[in-house]
Formats: C-alpha cells, sequence, structure tokens
C-alpha cells in the first residue's frame, strides 16, 4: 500500500449503507479505515453513534472505523482506505483525489441528469455508476447511464434492483449501533464484492472471507 489511504469517493443518491458495508469488509481484512462525511444531508454522520459535541475536527472510532464528519488531508497516511460520502456536492474540490468515484443515482430523472456534469468532466478510468433501487418499468439501467453522459456496457457499471431487505438493512445503519447484513441480497452483496475485488484489487479470498465475517454483524 502507498503512504496514502486509497480513497473512495460516493457522488449522488444514498451511499452511507454502502460505505458501511465496504468499511466493515475492510476492517474484517485488517484494513485501517476512516471515513467522511462531505456531504450536505449528514447521512453518514447520523449513522454513526457519536458524542453530541462532536466537531469538524473530531475523530472518533466507531466499531474500529474511524469517523469525521469533515475532510482531514493530513490524516490520509494514517489509514489504509479513506471512504467519502460526498452526497449531492457535485462540485466538492476533493472529489478528483479520489482512487475510485462511484456515482449513486436510482431511476429519477433528476438524480441521474444532476450526475452528468461531473461524469463528463471526470476520468473516466476509475469512475463507476451504481444505479439503485430498480425495479421493472420503461425506464431501464442502460438510458440512465445515457442520461448521466456513459454509453457503457452492463460489466461496466453496477444495477442493484429494488429489495425491502436491502431497505431494512440500509435503516438498521442508521438506527442500531450494531447491524448485520447477512439476508442483503445476492446482487447487492455481488457489487460490494467486485468493488473490492475490481476496483480496489484486493485478494478474492480474503475478501469473501471477511464478507462472510462482516454479514454476521461482526
Amino acid at each position: 500500500m502507498s503512504n496514502r489511504a486509497h480513497i473512495m469517493g460516493f457522488v449522488g443518491c444514498v451511499s452511507y449503507d454502502i460505505i458501511h458495508y465496504l468499511s466493515r469488509i475492510l476492517c474484517n481484512m485488517n484494513k485501517k479505515v476512516v471515513l467522511f462525511d462531505c456531504s450536505n444531508n449528514n447521512a453518514l454522520t447520523n449513522s454513526i453513534s457519536r458524542p453530541l459535541e462532536l466537531t469538524e475536527s473530531s475523530i472518533i472510532s466507531y466499531r474500529d472505523v474511524d469517523f469525521s464528519s469533515n475532510y482531514q488531508n493530513e490524516l490520509l497516511n494514517q489509514y489504509d482506505y479513506a471512504l467519502i460520502d460526498f452526497g449531492i456536492n457535485y462540485n466538492h474540490d476533493k472529489i478528483k483525489s479520489c482512487d475510485n468515484l462511484f456515482l449513486v443515482t436510482d431511476l429519477q430523472l433528476h438524480h441521474a441528469i444532476n450526475l452528468r456534469e461531473l461524469y463528463l468532466s471526470s476520468s473516466k478510468q476509475n469512475v463507476k455508476i451504481i444505479i439503485r433501487d430498480v425495479i421493472k418499468c420503461k425506464i431501464k439501467p442502460d438510458y440512465i447511464t445515457k442520461l448521466i453522459g456513459a454509453n457503457l456496457f452492463e460489466e461496466q457499471y453496477y444495477v442493484i434492483y429494488y429489495d425491502a431487505m436491502d431497505t431494512e438493512y440500509m435503516l438498521s445503519c442508521q438506527y442500531d449501533n450494531e447491524f448485520s447484513f447477512k439476508k442483503l441480497s445476492s446482487i447487492f452483496k455481488d457489487m460490494l464484492y467486485r468493488i473490492l475485488i475490481d476496483q480496489c484489487s484486493l485478494d478474492r479470498k480474503e475478501v469473501t472471507a471477511a464478507l462472510k465475517i462482516a454479514e454476521k454483524g461482526e
């Protein structure tokens, strides 16, 4: 690993659940992980059990994963991975610092269109699109990617179909101090698996073993 943490950024729709699942898997691989909330809706912040007096410069440890409500560049050499929730802060100056950038949308028109400028101005090599809460209707995932400005084959983006259990686990991330995700849909788990293996170049067997531990809530 380099002296600086590998940075994964998430921009757009809800992604705090994805961030938590990835952080739990990485933690169970004995990786040092820090989470930053750079959004304007505090979704990730509100999923962290924290003291009320938390300040922007505070670093707290949450189940062996560190968290800050403010990006702190000077901390990056202390971690293996940094996961950042940018929310809809499409112009945040740290987005271009990400080693991997995930544009998160659903089938709603405004969510997809609002990611277009960012996608077109970014380096495409390390950018992936996550389309979540997909249902069977006339709006297809490939149309959403075209709205964003991409013209991609399916393997170059992740499609997550709506699943009530996935939503239940997402809410558990915010309301429960400890959460499991053992019954997360197989397509959602596959996305987590592919992100860590394909995008982060981690060992397949190690990821598989860590995921099995993490999904139990450990």
